[in-house]
């Protein structure tokens, strides 16, 4: 089957995970795609882009699956021509994200005007145009669809919630939804020799001292002051261990976080966006990895580091409970700041003494090589409706 996927904001996660998918799956995927940059633009603007490169397609697709970064409804109208030479392929869209329960930091001036709503609402005519629809998490899909319906309900009319408008369109998007996770690829653990050499490069590594990772953005929305906070409390309280933050620091964040930073520079061994080797490097030797974020929908970078068996301690909230089985699994989770400071200062004593538990397990359902058996079926299912 020939599948093209229409990527508008190919980078990072987007990228890594369409690259990934193309790489294990059975069909044939081609890439429609634009530079990851400026996303309030693509999602204005993605989709007049996108209907002139779909002129150029010369093999034709059998599906057609676009990411959450474009309006849809736009593309599709400005496409029709195309779309009926091409004998009108079943189109869906990827959510990786969405606008509607995306968090804006209080210092934004989209707050004030609620341009959330206004992307959000792209996100929901989108949703609508689609034949399909697959989130990457189900609180993705929840978040949204909630969300949705507190906004819809506040229109003074037609709110199409509910069946005297003739429309239901949360029931009519909920039943064409489907859940297909992130997938990772199949944890690399580096042999002693290679460990050693890498080691080399990172002198001020002290290898009997618990690690502490953060491999995910050090953005608002990750919660990065409630972390550092906590590593200072711990600190003060005589709690030995040492800081690799991998998630790259704009100059503008560096400045807004400088005093955290100052606070724990002896414990910080590394402070930078790495090379794929080196972030591999850093994953096999890291020990905890506390998580504070107020927004994932579903969080690969906090997935990899517990393949490479970092023991997470996770936020109840989000996409973490369900992901990591709240229920089976008590002990990672924390439900306030204080529990967080108690948990990480035992984390960092079990890890001194050698003693600390993995949970790579929980993440062997979401390798490719399980997981794309679930996306090819799911394709082969769209496709023969």
């Amino acid at each position: 089957m020939n599948i093209l996927f229409i990527e508008p904001f190919y980078a990072g996660s987007h990228k890594t995970w369409l690259d990934q998918l193309s790489q294990y799956s059975t069909h044939n995927i081609d890439l429609l795609t634009m530079d990851g940059k400026f996303w309030k633009w693509r999602m204005h603007g993605a989709s007049i882009t996108m209907a002139s490169k779909l002129t150029q397609i010369k093999d034709t697709p059998d599906l057609i699956i676009v990411s959450d970064m474009i309006d849809l409804a736009a593309f599709i109208a400005l496409s029709r021509n195309t779309l009926t030479m091409m004998g009108n392929p079943k189109i869906g869209i990827y959510f990786h994200e969405n606008q509607l329960s995306y968090p804006l930091p209080e210092s934004s001036k989209d707050v004030a005007v609620n341009k959330n709503v206004h992307y959000g609402m792209i996100n929901y005519t989108s949703a609508l145009s689609a034949d399909f629809v697959m989130f990457n998490s189900c609180y993705n899909r929840d978040s949204f669809l909630d969300e949705l319906i507190l906004i819809l309900n506040n229109m003074p009319d037609y709110s199409h919630t509910k069946t005297i408008d003739l429309s239901n369109t949360i029931d009519s998007i909920f039943k064409k939804t489907h859940i297909l996770p992130i997938g990772f690829e199949t944890p690399v653990f580096l042999s002693p020799s290679k460990l050693n050499k890498m080691y080399s490069n990172y002198s001020n590594i002290h290898r009997k001292k618990p690690m502490i990772l953060w491999n995910h953005r050090l953005e608002y929305d990750k919660n990065p002051v409630i972390f550092f906070k906590t590593l200072i409390r711990l600190k003060k309280a005589n709690y030995n261990y040492q800081l690799a933050l991998l998630g790259g620091l704009s100059q503008r964040n560096r400045k807004k976080y400088k005093y955290y930073l100052d606070q724990l520079e002896d414990e910080i061994v590394i402070q930078d966006y790495l090379p794929y080797e080196d972030y591999l490097f850093f994953l096999n030797i890291a020990d905890i990895l506390p998580v504070t974020s107020n927004h994932d929908f579903f969080g690969i970078s906090v997935m990899e580091g517990i393949a490479y068996n970092c023991t997470p301690l996770l936020p109840n909230r989000l996409t973490y409970p369900a992901l990591y089985n709240i229920t089976d699994n008590p002990d990672i989770f924390y439900h306030s700041d204080d529990e967080l400071y108690t948990k990480l200062a035992a984390l960092i004593t079990h890890s001194t003494n050698k003693n600390l538990k993995t949970y790579s397990q929980l993440t062997k359902f979401y390798q490719w090589e399980t997981l794309i058996i679930k996306y090819d079926q799911y394709f082969d299912q769209i496709n023969s409706i």
